[in-house]
């Protein structure tokens, strides 16, 4: 599913400041061009202008929250106010998801980003493509695979 497309550049601007070296992201005061009415317009400020902004972490670990009643991740919403453009994926470096400093992001393709992902729960071998494979000549062997292509079966762990 693509992601909601953000607003542009200098309206995040309007609404957030970001501060790059620790990678937070906090709500500015709202003016009149925002919100009309002085009391709801007073109240929103008081409440929201200074505090943290998108700072509540799903449940795969991202800091995000709702900007203009949209869902959005907080690190695309930074790689936009710091780019002026809408990254194809935003990788954190180590895999700290949470993590939003500015020399932590990096603009990359899908295959990019999942390079460094984490090990799934079901890879108990630690290599990614190598699956021992039980059912072969009542033994087992190991199994390679590519990208969804069966290279091989052998009998030693090392040569998959």
């Amino acid at each position: 599913m693509a992601a909601v497309p953000l607003p542009a550049q200098d309206v995040l601007h309007q609404l957030l400041s970001y501060n790059p070296e620790t990678g937070e992201l906090t709500w500015k005061e709202r003016g009149p061009e925002w919100i009309a009415d002085l009391r709801i317009r007073n109240t929103w400020n008081t409440r929201y202008a200074g505090k943290p902004a998108l700072n509540c972490i799903d449940g795969n670990g991202y800091r995000g929250g709702a900007l203009l009643r949209q869902r959005v991740k907080a690190h695309r919403v930074i790689w936009k106010m710091m780019t002026g453009e809408e990254a194809d994926q935003v990788d954190h470096e180590f895999g700290d998801r949470a993590d939003n400093r500015w020399t932590k992001l990096n603009d990359v393709s899908q295959s990019g980003n999942q390079r460094n992902a984490k090990r799934r729960a079901d890879n108990s071998t630690g290599v990614t493509g190598v699956h021992w494979y039980p059912h072969q000549r009542k033994t087992g062997k190991w199994l390679a695979v590519i990208a969804g292509k069966h290279i091989g079966m052998f009998n030693e762990f090392d040569e998959a």
